[in-house]
């Protein structure tokens, strides 16, 4: 017989002794953990459920191991290892996200066992890595899900008690693709689906110092007007910015090296005077730094936990943020050091990410950034930099609409054209002449690969979500196009044997599977050439592309780690489970079972 949880109800024996109180239960009840209200764990039941007149239920983070994932061992030989992962994916042995925030994972797709230290935590902190997996809103049987009943398979709305909150088609979809390899097993007698420790195994967990939030940038009651004692010394801060030159201006560039060095230079020399927007830039990068290094780097180079300086240098950050007049200001440091802020928050609350990614376009908008720079008379420096600003936040904005499924805040009527493939040394600052492009890696090569996939990708949504689809043709012939460009150019000058140029290589490789994923799945919507079972195929092999590319891919602690961390690639793994369970063979599934094999080591 399933059991889905240790139920028990709120009125275990106690002692009867006067003047003795029960200590609190180590869990929130049911009831407050699917509402997200704070529970006062009660033993003889909590104050919410009294007052809302509902039965007080608690029960164990710990849920029995699912029946229907070990279906998976009829499937094939080696399926029980399947299973046997599967089963730790879904046993939840009190998995906050506090327990996994000291877990170093040996590369960005292997799972592994933590110690479960903190039995008796009680917080709800885990709800909010699980959100990005499964919204916590189609989780909690308060909410309704409401859809447009003229197009069904649009997005969803889910209502309750005033409270509302939208989902895209795609992310409906994807969680939809959960739930087949799950089989919606693990319901609590509350309807409260347990998707906790999937989400710590399957997605890269915060690190120790997610205490992120956003509120400080808005609370200038709260402001420290002399931000000095944060500043890091002369020495540690020239250091500093040769760690942000080296692991993070290469992955996300929107400085000019030149200008912002010499900031620093004068800053570290006398600190009187500093403007708050400067301050703020001086912060995020210093704050980008301590977040790109490891803990051995930051020991080495501050003599200090890492954890330590990544609280310090983000709240300065927001501190000099507050002090700019968030959202009136019209500085270009203002939104260098936000992207910064958000590129590197935590992964906890997507949501928050994606709110103040809209803010910071529409700051980027009421500057102007929206339209080309190049026809109003400004310098090289100042065009390149408003460009690789607006692009950067397109960027960002689309990467955290798609891991919390909503739509990008960019307008489609833009017009800025991408940075010019150029290293900063060769734009002259005060010249307004046309610069010769580089033809091979540049600082640049990076940022623009990005935006062009980011361009095919958001043309593949457009084309998607038109009331007359763009035809299966002409978007296969878009990836192919970009693809065959790519192996002509960026591929040919790419030197493997470096580190860097090796992740660019498996990163473009990368994303160009995934644009290709795109129009499979498009391809099922709509008329095209290819059959159900061909398209499901080629579906399957690009997923375990992406699967098998993923995991050459650095883990969180090592070099450039830090960005690639940030993609999830947690959809296709249940891609791959879910072809896996049905049991199917060919030349693919093989292929399947074999990244499966590197994966989870069987």
């Amino acid at each position: 017989m399933k059991k889905n949880y240790r139920h028990h109800h709120a009125l275990p024996p106690v002692s009867s002794a006067a003047g003795i109180t029960p200590a609190p239960h180590q869990y929130s009840c049911l009831t407050c953990r699917s509402r997200k209200i704070k529970c006062d764990r009660a033993i003889v039941g909590c104050i919410s459920c009294k007052k809302s007149h509902v039965p007080c239920v608690y029960a164990s983070r710990r849920t029995q191991r699912s029946q229907k994932l070990q279906q998976v061992v009829t499937r094939r030989p080696l399926a029980p290892a399947v299973a046997g992962h599967a089963e730790e994916l879904v046993a939840a042995g009190t998995s906050s996200s506090v327990q996994y925030r000291h877990c170093r994972k040996r590369d960005p797709l292997t799972p592994i066992s933590c110690s479960n230290d903190n039995d008796n935590y009680g917080g709800d902190e885990d709800d909010d890595c699980d959100d990005l997996l499964v919204p916590r809103e189609m989780r909690d049987r308060f909410f309704q899900s409401r859809q447009d009943i003229r197009q069904s398979d649009e997005g969803r709305l889910f209502v309750s008690q005033g409270k509302s909150r939208y989902i895209n088609r795609l992310k409906s979809n994807q969680v939809a693709t959960f739930e087949r390899v799950l089989s919606a097993q693990q319901t609590g007698e509350e309807g409260d689906l347990s998707y906790t420790s999937l989400s710590s195994e399957l997605l890269e967990t915060a690190d120790p110092d997610d205490g992120f939030n956003g509120s400080s940038l808005f609370n200038g009651s709260n402001l420290e007007r002399d931000l000095r004692h944060y500043y890091p010394s002369t020495e540690i801060a020239n250091l500093l910015w040769q760690s942000y030159v080296h692991n993070v201006d290469i992955l996300v560039k929107i400085i000019y090296k030149p200008a912002v060095e010499v900031l620093i230079m004068s800053h570290t020399k006398d600190s009187n005077g500093i403007g708050a927007s400067t301050e703020a830039l001086l912060f995020a990068i210093y704050f980008a730094s301590v977040t790109s290094l490891s803990s051995e780097e930051c020991l080495n180079i501050h003599h200090e936990e890492r954890g330590l300086l990544v609280r310090r240098y983000r709240y300065a950050l927001e501190q000099a943020l507050a002090k700019t007049g968030l959202l009136t200001s019209q500085e270009i440091e203002v939104l260098q050091a936000i992207i910064l802020l958000l590129t590197f928050a935590p992964s906890k609350d997507t949501r928050l990410t994606w709110m103040l990614t809209g803010m910071a376009v529409r700051i980027a908008q009421a500057m102007g950034m929206r339209r080309d720079s190049m026809l109003l008379s400004l310098s090289t420096v100042d065009i390149e930099v408003r460009r690789r600003v607006w692009w950067a936040l397109c960027l960002l904005d689309s990467r955290i609409s798609e891991d919390c499924g909503l739509d990008c805040n960019i307008p489609t009527t833009t017009d800025t054209k991408p940075p010019l493939h150029v290293n900063d040394s060769d734009i002259d600052v005060a010249g307004t002449e046309i610069l010769i492009l580089r033809t091979g890696f540049s600082e640049m090569t990076i940022s623009l690969i990005k935006i062009e996939v980011a361009e095919v990708g958001l043309k593949l949504k457009l084309w998607r979500d038109r009331t007359t689809p763009m035809c299966f043709e002409k978007m296969e012939k878009l990836v192919r196009d970009i693809n065959i460009r790519y192996e002509s150019t960026n591929f040919k000058y790419l030197d493997t044997s470096l580190h860097l140029h090796h992740l660019v290589d498996l990163g473009t490789r990368l994303m160009i599977a995934k644009l290709w994923r795109t129009v499979y799945n498009h391809s099922r919507s709509i008329r095209a050439p290819l059959g159900g079972e061909e398209v499901n195929e080629r579906l399957l092999e690009c997923n375990t592309e992406v699967v098998d590319m993923a995991r050459q891919l650095p883990e969180r602690s090592a070099k450039f780690g830090w960005f690639f961390c940030k993609y999830m690639l947690w959809h296709a793994i249940v891609f791959l489970f879910v072809e896996l369970y049905n049991g199917n063979e060919g030349t693919a599934i093989d292929r399947a079972w074999s990244s499966g094999g590197s994966i989870w080591g069987f």
